[in-house]
Parts: C-alpha cells; structure tokens; sequence
C-alpha cells in the first residue's frame, strides 16, 4: 500500500484547508486521504513542511482500479450509471465503488431472500439507487455505518434509512450538510476524475438530510432473510461508528473503523482511547470467526483481518508513550508511522492543551 499514500498527497492542498476549518464547527466529516509530509521528529517538537516535490502531473486515479479488484468480477452498469463501479463478492454481495471521486467511497449491497441491505450511500454525487435497482429487485434498506458526510449523501434517495441510535447520529442524519462551503472541496477539480455529472452544477452540491426510518444499537441482529447481519458499536473514529459481521458468508463491513489509508482519530467526537478499545474488541469478537473479507468503506477490500489488532495495538503505543516518533502536519495534526503502512492521525496534545 505504498503508492496509496504516494497517491492521497495529491489531495492536500483543498481537502486539508477545508478540514482545519470545518472540524471546529462540524466536527464529523469525511475521513480517507493522507495530509501533507512534516519533518520527523521525536517528542513534543516538530516542523512541518511544505508538499513540494509532490508531483503536479500526478492524480489520484492514475493507478485505479487497486490491484485487489482484480480478485472479483467487474458488473457492468454502464446503462445506469458512468460514476460507479460494481464488483460481485462471493455469496450475493456487490460492492460499489465511486471511483469517480477522491474518497474513493465503497459500499456494499447484501442480498437477502427477504430484503436487501445497502451499507452505506457515498457522498452522493451522482444518484446511487439506479446502481442498486439494477442489481437486485428486493426491499432495499440502508445501514450507515456512522454519519460522516461521505457515507450518508445519498440516503435521502432510499426509504428505509437506519442509524445508530443516538440523538447525535439521528440529528446529523436529518440534517445533511446544507452549507454548500462546508463540501465544496469534495467537487472541486482535483476531487473529480471527470468532472462534475452532466447537468449538476458545482453550487448544487449539498448532503441532503433524511429521517431515519429505525435505529440499532450494539449486538442487534438484522435478519435479511436467510442470512443475517450483526451490529458491534465501534466508537473511535466517531461516536456512531459501527461494524455490522455476516458470520456465515465470512464477512465484516468495518465502514471507517478501519479502512486501509491513514486513520483519522482526531475529530471532536474521535477518541484514541475508545477507538483503540473497540478495535481490541472487534478483533475479540471475530477471532473465533472465519472471516475471509474485511469490506472496508474506502479505497479496497483487504483479506487480512488482523490489521484490526495491529491497529489497536498501535494505539496502545500512542496512549502509553512508548509510540513517541510523529510528525506534526501541516494540518496541525500528529502523524504516527507503524509497519505495514499503518498510520494514526490524532490531535497533538501540546496545542489542545
């Protein structure tokens, strides 16, 4: 995965600007990228740095599709919708993927003998649901793994949207983003492989809200038909973060627990601390499981479900001290470096003081 944070430091210069000013009054935003390069340092210390060298001709997309999609069938849905691609999983799922902008949002269809389940919406660009009606005639309900802007922004185009049941996440929800300022780096040039859908301009962007229909909580159990999903409250990344684990199919939907860029533990609801807890959790709640897919909410599957306890392993690092290399970011943020490409974005405690 190291050309995947060579390619993400072509999204700094908007993505990072905007997020150093959103955080303060929206504190749940989206979530995948890298951020600038900074000087090494050891301790309380550090200088960033500025992004020359990076180069310009780069893009985010050149090197799409990820390697990995090349282990299932690509599903043409050309005749509904140039903005997604479809890939089919083993035991009726398919994954979508917006490869047509920068988050690169993934998110899954599970197709039950009853219902279908949507996990999760993307940013809602380009319409969804005539990607989903295409794949399957079932009821479809959607479960958003929490409600960051990038997973709810096209809930408001199903019936049946479910969140976590708190007061926080069903207001966020009912919401949406309304403030065009607030998303625009998310349709600015750089975002965008090909530009904007016909017929959208860049001022009508907007994360339209939508009242939930239900609510789960931790340890629920949503019956599909045939096959069924559990919910694993994982807050850390944000308060609503959640896992849903389809035991027999050997499946877990981690939405942004754990994706495989740098993780974001520093948003006003994130915490270090509950996130590494709940990742020790996860990891205790499917060791005795035979999961063979890790279908993560950016950029690609992963098929090694034991990144979930290096993760938190390596937060452990971070809280007891005894991870005390980082940078400090143009973004004002610390970045930890572990193996295997992990890194841990948080707050640097010597300016929230």
């Amino acid at each position: 995965m190291g050309n995947m944070r060579t390619n993400r430091l072509q999204k700094i210069s908007i993505k990072l600007l905007t997020f150093c000013l959103i955080f303060g009054a929206f504190p749940l935003m989206g979530c995948t990228g890298n951020q600038s390069v900074g000087s090494a340092t050891t301790g309380e210390e550090s200088t960033a740095s500025s992004t020359e060298g990076v180069s310009a001709s780069a893009a985010w997309y050149d090197e799409l599709p990820r390697e990995s999609w090349s282990n299932f069938e690509e599903i043409d849905v050309s005749d509904v919708s140039d903005w997604y691609t479809v890939y089919e999983l083993p035991n009726n799922v398919y994954a979508i993927e917006d490869t047509s902008q920068w988050e690169e949002d993934i998110v899954y269809l599970v197709i039950g003998e009853d219902r279908a389940a949507l996990i999760d919406t993307t940013l809602g660009i380009s319409p969804i649901k005539p990607v989903v009606d295409k794949l399957t005639d079932l009821p479809i309900t959607v479960f958003l793994t929490h409600t960051h802007h990038d997973h709810i922004g096209g809930a408001h185009e199903f019936d049946d949207v479910w969140c976590f049941d708190s007061d926080d996440a069903r207001q966020r929800l009912e919401t949406g983003i309304d403030e065009f300022e607030d998303v625009t780096y998310e349709v600015e040039e750089e975002a965008l492989k090909n530009g904007l859908p016909d017929g959208m301009a860049f001022e009508d962007f907007e994360i339209k809200g939508v009242k939930p229909a239900g609510t789960f909580k931790d340890g629920d159990t949503i019956d599909l038909g045939g096959r069924s999903l559990s919910v694993v409250h994982t807050p850390g990344h944000t308060s609503d973060s959640c896992c849903f684990i389809d035991r027999e199919n050997g499946i877990l939907f981690s939405g942004d627990t754990y994706y495989p860029d740098d993780i974001y533990a520093f948003s006003a609801d994130a915490d270090v601390e509950i996130y590494a807890s709940s990742l020790h959790k996860l990891a205790e709640t499917i060791a005795p499981m035979d999961i063979n897919f890790l279908c993560t909410g950016h950029n690609e599957i992963v098929t090694n479900v034991n990144v979930i306890n290096d993760v938190a392993n390596n937060m452990d690092k971070i809280m007891d001290g005894s991870a005390n290399e980082y940078t400090v970011e143009d973004d004002g943020y610390r970045h930890y470096s572990f193996d295997d490409d992990i890194v841990i974005i948080t707050e640097d405690k010597d300016q929230t003081k």
